[in-house]
């Protein structure tokens, strides 16, 4: 059985890593979206990707950066609707 190639094992990391980051409606969370929480406690609360790395998305929200799991960044009434990106 032939070995792997470098740029082969990096392209299949880069593809798991692509599938850790996509929601499930199919929308691939990047640094610089804009997602506003959906929780009618939040008050319109908006927050900003700052990086995603394995299924975990670091975010801003103007006062800290919690980290959110990306399969909780979908519209439903306790997550996330993306607005737009930057």
């Amino acid at each position: 059985m032939p070995r792997k190639t470098k740029a082969e094992k990096e392209q299949e990391a880069l593809e798991r890593e692509t599938v850790l980051n996509t929601n499930r409606d199919g929308v691939l969370i990047r640094p610089g979206q804009m997602w506003k929480d959906m929780n009618p406690r939040s008050k319109g609360r908006m927050i900003s990707v700052s990086a995603v790395q394995g299924g975990i998305a670091t975010v801003y929200d103007g006062n800290r950066t919690p980290t959110l799991a990306v399969a909780r960044m979908y519209p439903h009434s306790r997550g996330y609707e993306l607005v737009g990106s930057a």
